[in-house]
């Protein structure tokens, strides 16, 4: 389920190995791996592919997350995906590891999603309109994070934020770079302005489950030929659909989508569009506002370079709205 490659690959030693602990605690019948695939092992983020320990010899991917981060990815996969119409991946069963908590996970074939194949494209834009049309009757069924104005409201502050602090503490910063973080923050005071409009912008929408990070690196194409699957919902939320447009079809999401929501536009479809594209700046802008914090200043060209970019696009989104 991961398009990662495996960092490291192991053989030995795996009927102790707390990951299959954790799947032999949920399946008590399960196979010991045939070998464990190594993704993560950052301390509050451990992801391994148990080859072979499914079902038939399938594989199982074992998640640890800290527990308070995993509320929402394990609602959307214990909760929700299984009422929706789509081929989603099975959950076997949550392990509580003290803090943390192992999430089990159906391991599905697939191959990567290109987003410059219109193929592609357009069987993801019916697949997100099928979640989000069968989801809307789920709405608050259970608790998630608000995934609409608020939440990216919020991105817009913290990400203003810290390039302020890097600004009043950077005395080093070279005046390109001063310059590409002062340009950023003036966009967002611009977009903050705006922001009655764009709340009223998203007032009319459906209220449905949102991925919030739908792209290529989250999402491959099933060789079943089920469509797509979707993982990583640790962003998932209740919200309007426009963070979930941005890497889609948006006229075979639009064809899908008004057989129930049948007084729906073409051109509302794009007004949602651009509002994603100027939601997932702010989120962009403002994690990639947390690297400006590194100790060197040649370290801070890498995360300026795209500050520029990202800047850039968002005051293009902000006049095209």
């Amino acid at each position: 389920m991961s398009r990662r490659r495996p960092r490291r690959i192991l053989d030995q030693s795996l009927d102790d190995h707390p990951a299959v602990l954790a799947w032999r605690t949920v399946e008590s019948d399960g196979s010991i791996p045939e070998c464990i695939e190594v993704f993560s092992e950052s301390p509050n983020w451990l992801l391994y592919a148990l080859r072979g320990a499914g079902p038939d010899g399938s594989t199982v991917f074992a998640k640890r997350r800290l527990a308070s981060t995993a509320t929402t990815e394990r609602a959307v996969y214990e909760r929700l995906l299984p009422s929706l119409p789509l081929a989603t991946p099975r959950c076997f069963g949550c392990v509580e590891d003290g803090a943390y908590v192992w999430l089990l996970l159906q391991g599905i074939d697939g191959a990567p999603y290109d987003e410059g194949d219109p193929e592609h494209l357009a069987t993801a834009g019916g697949w997100v309109a099928t979640m989000h049309t069968a989801a809307m009757s789920l709405a608050h069924s259970t608790f998630l994070p608000e995934a609409g104005p608020d939440r990216y409201l919020a991105h817009l502050v913290q990400g203003r934020e810290r390039l302020q602090q890097c600004l009043a503490t950077r005395q080093s910063l070279d005046r390109a770079g001063r310059g590409i973080v002062e340009q950023n923050v003036e966009t967002l005071n611009r977009v903050n302005a705006c922001w009655p409009a764009i709340r009223a912008r998203c007032k009319g929408a459906p209220i449905t489950l949102i991925h919030a990070d739908f792209r290529p690196k989250n999402v491959f194409v099933r060789s079943d030929g089920a469509g797509f699957v979707a993982f990583d919902w640790e962003t998932a939320g209740w919200g309007p659909p426009a963070a979930d447009l941005t890497k889609i079809d948006v006229t075979a999401y639009w064809e899908t989508a008004r057989l129930v929501w049948t007084t729906l536009s073409l051109e509302t479809v794009h007004e949602w569009t651009r509002i994603g594209y100027l939601f997932q700046l702010l989120a962009a802008i403002d994690w990639k506002g947390t690297e400006l914090g590194v100790d060197t200043d040649e370290a801070l060209a890498t995360p300026l370079v795209s500050l520029n970019l990202m800047g850039t696009r968002l005051a293009g989104v902000l006049a095209s709205l």
